[in-house]
C-alpha cells in the first residue's frame, strides 16, 4: 500500500466530491454551448470543439466553469475535462461541481491518472462499457493540503505543457515528411532534384507551383521533361497478354484456397499479405488472364480509384477481385516501379479520378485506365529516379520511426508524471501547509458523507493493486 505523504490523508472519491443531478431539456434556438464526448481529446483534458444546445432534444447535464466532466462511456478513452463554459454537456459525462477543498483542475488530473483509468476499465466489459458513479465512489485516493494541490496542478501543467509542445513538434515533423514525399514524387515526374529531409517546411510551402496540372484539371497540361515521351498504360503491357478485370463472383473464404487480392489489400504501393482471402481453385482458374505470376501492376477501379501496387513473386498463382485491373507490364520496356511511382502521384491519381464515373459506386472503366498516359524517361533514368525515391523513403521511414518512438516515450512520461503527482512524488511537502484532515472534515460536513466503513480485504487489495501497478 502506498505510504501517505506528510500532511496528506486517505479518503475516497465519494467523500470529496458528489455528482450533480441537474439536467435541462434545451429549448428550440438555445444558443448555449454544448460539449459532446467527441469534443474532448483522450488523455489530455483538452476540449477540441463545442456545438449549440439547440441540436440536442434530450435532457442533458447543466455545467458551469469549474465543473469536472468525467466520460463514463468506454473509460479506456480517458475523456475527462474541466468545463470553461456555461451550458450543457453529453449525458455520458458524470459532472462534478467545483468544491472549495479541491484546487481547480485537481480532480480532472486525478481522474486522468493511470491508476484510476485502469481501475475504471476493469469495472465493466462489453462493446459499450459504461461506468456508474456507485462503482467509482469508493475508489481510495490520497488528498493533499489545498496549497499542495495548487502546487501539484501548477507543476503538472508545466511538465505536461512541455510534453504537449514536444508532441506537437513530432506531429509537425510527421506532416512535413508526408508532404515532402508527395512533393518528391511530383518532382521526380518533372526530373527535378528531390527535396532533402533537411529542407524544412519552406519546401512544403512552395510546392504548390509543381501542381499546375492538378489546378488546370487536365493531364495534357503536364510538361514532359526534355527527352521523355508519353505512352498509354496498355502500350507497356507484355506482348501476348492484355489488361483484365479480376474474379466476378469469388465465393466464400476457403482455408486452403488460392490467395485473393481485394482493393483493401492495396496499401502504400504494396499488397498486404496478412489476412488475404482465399477462394476455391476452380473459381480462380476461370480467370487465367488475372492469375498473377509476380510483377503485375494492380490498379483499383471501383470505390477508391487509383490505388496501385505491384504483385510480388510471393503472390504467384493468386488472383484478384473484379474491382482490380491487372496490367502485366513488360519489364524490358519499362521499370514497373516507375509506373507505380507515376500512378501514386497526385497528378495522375487525379487524372484517373476525373476519368471515372459515378454509378452506384465510383467506377473507372478498364478501357479508360488502359489509355492513362504514362510519362517515360529513358530506362536508365527511370531506374535512377526510382532508386532515389526508394532511398529517400527509407531515410524518411527511419525519421518517422524515430518520431514514433519519441511519441511513445512522451506518452509514457505523461503517465509517470501523473502517477507521481498523486503519490506525493512530484512536489515537495511543506510543513506549514494546513492539514488535509481539515479539508476532508469540511468536505464530509458539506457533502453529508461519513467516515467509510472498513472494506473487505479483497476489495481493498484490488484497489491497492491497481494504484501500485504503475509505481
Amino acid at each position: 500500500m502506498t505510504d501517505v505523504p506528510p500532511g496528506w490523508v486517505r479518503t475516497t472519491l465519494g467523500e470529496i466530491t458528489q455528482p450533480s443531478s441537474e439536467r435541462q431539456v434545451p429549448a428550440p434556438g438555445d444558443e448555449r454551448p454544448y460539449l459532446g464526448m467527441e469534443g474532448v481529446q483522450s488523455g489530455t483534458g483538452r476540449v477540441t470543439g463545442l456545438s449549440e444546445s439547440s441540436s440536442i432534444t434530450s435532457a442533458s447535464p447543466v455545467v458551469s466553469p469549474g465543473y469536472t466532466l468525467y466520460g463514463r462511456l468506454r473509460p479506456n478513452l480517458n475523456k475527462v475535462t474541466e468545463a470553461t463554459h456555461s451550458g450543457l454537456c453529453s449525458g455520458e459525462f458524470i459532472t462534478f461541481p467545483p468544491q472549495p477543498w479541491l484546487a481547480p483542475r485537481f480532480l480532472m488530473y486525478r481522474l486522468l491518472a493511470p491508476d484510476f483509468v485502469n481501475f475504471a476499465i476493469s469495472l465493466n466489459s462489453g462493446d459499450r462499457p459504461r461506468v456508474k458513479w456507485q462503482q467509482i465512489a469508493e475508489y481510495p485516493i490520497l488528498l493533499p493540503p489545498l496549497d499542495e494541490q495548487l502546487r501539484i496542478v501548477s507543476t503538472l501543467e508545466e511538465h505536461l505543457s512541455r510534453l504537449d509542445s514536444g508532441a506537437e513538434s513530432i506531429r509537425k515533423s510527421q506532416y512535413i515528411l508526408e508532404q515532402l514525399e508527395r512533393l518528391n514524387v511530383e518532382r521526380a515526374l518533372r526530373d527535378l532534384p528531390l527535396s532533402t529531409l533537411h529542407a524544412g517546411s519552406a519546401d512544403v510551402a512552395t510546392s504548390d507551383a509543381l501542381f499546375s496540372v492538378e489546378s488546370e484539371g487536365k493531364v495534357d497540361g503536364y510538361e514532359l521533361p526534355s527527352g521523355w515521351s508519353f505512352a498509354a498504360l496498355e502500350q507497356l503491357v507484355t506482348a501476348g497478354r492484355k489488361p483484365a478485370y479480376g474474379v466476378l463472383v469469388p465465393g466464400p473464404h476457403t482455408v486452403d484456397g488460392v490467395p485473393f487480392v481485394r482493393v483493401g489489400d492495396l496499401v502504400d504501393g504494396h499488397v498486404n499479405h496478412d489476412g488475404l482471402k482465399r477462394i476455391e481453385a476452380d473459381v480462380a482458374q476461370r480467370y487465367p488472364r488475372t492469375t498473377l505470376s509476380g510483377g503485375e501492376l494492380l490498379l483499383s477501379l471501383v470505390g477508391t480509384i487509383g490505388r496501385a501496387a505491384l504483385a510480388t513473386e510471393r503472390l504467384s498463382g493468386a488472383n484478384v477481385a473484379r474491382a482490380i485491373g491487372v496490367f502485366p507490364l513488360d519489364a524490358h520496356r519499362v521499370d514497373p516501379r516507375w509506373v507505380l511511382t507515376v500512378l501514386q502521384s497526385g497528378t495522375f491519381r487525379q487524372y484517373l479520378e476525373r476519368a471515372s464515373n459515378e454509378v452506384a459506386r465510383k467506377t473507372l472503366n478498364l478501357a479508360d485506365a488502359r489509355r492513362c498516359p504514362i510519362p517515360l524517361p529513358p530506362m536508365q533514368r527511370q531506374v535512377e529516379l526510382v532508386e532515389e525515391i526508394i532511398q529517400w523513403r527509407q531515410d524518411a521511414l527511419r525519421l518517422s520511426e524515430a518520431a514514433k518512438t519519441a511519441q511513445k516515450r512522451a506518452d509514457h512520461l505523461r503517465l509517470v508524471v501523473l502517477s507521481a503527482a498523486f503519490n506525493g512524488q512530484l512536489t515537495e511537502q511543506n510543513p506549514s501547509d494546513a492539514s488535509a484532515e481539515e479539508l476532508l472534515n469540511h468536505a464530509r460536513r458539506v457533502l453529508g458523507t461519513k467516515r467509510p466503513r472498513r472494506r473487505n480485504r479483497s476489495t481493498l487489495s484490488t484497489h491497492c493493486a491497481v494504484q501500485e501497478s504503475l509505481l
